[in-house]
């Protein structure tokens, strides 16, 4: 997952197939799932998940955005244009982002057309977050309000006319500051190439997973902490 690379070069490494290469990650992947999920460090993908992992949240302070990760062009013309992101120029499929204020991944949506917009994806999947809390997000939710959460959006520009530098301008530069948190847990998570690169695998199912080992990765800032569990559940 991190470098990406071709399961030609990944099974010459181990002195296997490539088909040998493929049936071995069907039994290993499955298995480092069930392992980081043993070790708790897998992000919340339900409502009923995040209100668990949020109960010893002390700060109540959370970013929320999307992330796109490119794919290959589909073959079918019918799936192009569901693919086709008009915000990057590319096909892609997206997932939402909540981390807290460690930069910890909380909680990570189900796996999105390209073309949907980011706050039609937390539409069909709302967030609910504990009473007074503070979510920062950007212009893409404009018109996003949860019920007894504070928002910190920055100010759009009027049409024809300009923000007030004094006030509006500078509450942007401030808000986007904090925003910074948010960018580098999402570069954080593509430290892995498998979600960076134009991702080759095929099938709704995989796509959604190597996005969640990534995340798991940056939540715990350790990705060998399941490493003991992982070696007890290949022994049995």
């Amino acid at each position: 997952m991190k470098n990406n690379a071709l399961q030609t070069f990944i099974g010459f490494a181990f002195g296997l197939s490539q088909s040998k290469t493929s049936q071995w990650l069907k039994v290993l992947l499955p298995l480092l799932e069930k392992s980081v999920r043993q070790a708790k460090q897998l992000p919340a993908r339900s409502q009923a998940q995040l209100d668990q992992a949020l109960q010893s949240e002390r700060e109540k302070i959370f970013w929320v955005d999307a992330t796109e990760r490119p794919l290959p062009r589909s073959t079918d013309p019918d799936n192009q244009p569901e693919d086709y992101s008009g915000k990057t120029y590319q096909h892609a499929v997206k997932n939402t982002l909540l981390t807290d204020s460690t930069g910890s991944v909380q909680y990570l949506s189900q796996r999105f057309e390209g073309k949907c917009h980011d706050k039609k994806m937390l539409d069909e999947e709302p967030i609910c977050l504990p009473e007074d809390s503070i979510l920062f997000q950007d212009l893409g939710y404009l018109g996003h309000k949860p019920e007894g959460v504070f928002l910190a959006m920055p100010e759009k520009k009027p049409k024809n006319k300009e923000l007030s530098p004094d006030l509006q301008k500078a509450t942007n530069q401030l808000l986007n500051s904090f925003r910074v948190s948010l960018e580098h847990t999402i570069s954080g998570v593509k430290r892995l190439r498998i979600v960076k690169d134009i991702l080759r695998l095929k099938g709704y199912a995989v796509r959604d997973q190597v996005m969640l080992w990534p995340a798991d990765c940056i939540s715990c800032d350790l990705p060998f902490v399941p490493l003991t569990v992982l070696l007890l559940n290949l022994k049995s």
